[in-house]
């Protein structure tokens, strides 16, 4: 297999590591199974170094988060590429090293464009979207707000976050009947009486 040169940029040059807090695993007690929680990050220079780390750095916080677990994304997938005259299955993640850099970002981008297995699939239609799902296990409304509060650092760098998944649409329809609660007990109350 030849591999494509890559001229390695340090992550400190691309990303000021000292803005971000370290990432600590978290230990304790293994939870049930439960339900998916999906993030779809995306952005219009999405395929940037300094971008794909920052979403790489997060998703890695998510996935250290005792409740997520089995992260999946386009770059866990492989990809089929002509080199020469020969085909290869290449992994669609091009890194050589830990962080990104702009030649693999590059690089990133043309393979998902060029792969039809993906797009649609784990890549918005436009390509400026990259989709990560995570299993979730049982947890509480204020714990959820945590684990959404960490997708902040994205959103604080200009990429728009969108969630979805189980967890997410659970923990909404809770939030609408708690809040109308009273109401629908009210209103129940006089059908039943009448």
């Amino acid at each position: 297999s030849t591999s494509i040169p890559v001229e390695y940029v340090p992550y400190e040059d691309v990303v000021d590591v000292n803005d971000l807090p370290p990432i600590e695993p978290q230990v304790g007690a293994d939870y049930p199974r439960g339900s998916n929680y999906i993030v779809l990050v995306q952005a219009d220079d999405l395929f940037t170094a300094k971008k794909l780390n920052l979403v790489e750095y997060v998703m890695t916080k998510l996935e250290n988060m005792n409740e997520l677990f089995n992260k999946q994304s386009v770059l866990d997938f492989v990809t089929v590429e002509k080199r020469g005259s020969r085909l290869g299955v290449f992994p669609m993640d091009p890194r050589e090293g830990e962080y990104w850099t702009e030649e693999e970002a590059k690089i990133l981008e043309e393979r998902i464009a060029r792969d039809p297995v993906v797009k649609y699939y784990l890549v918005g239609g436009s390509g400026d979207s990259l989709l990560y799902q995570f299993s979730i296990s049982n947890v509480s409304a204020s714990r959820l707000d945590e684990i959404n509060s960490t997708l902040d650092i994205l959103r604080e760098n200009g990429i728009e976050v969108y969630l979805n998944g189980g967890s997410v649409i659970t923990d909404k329809i809770m939030e609408y009947l708690n809040k109308d609660l009273i109401t629908l007990v009210s209103l129940s109350l006089v059908v039943i009486l009448v």
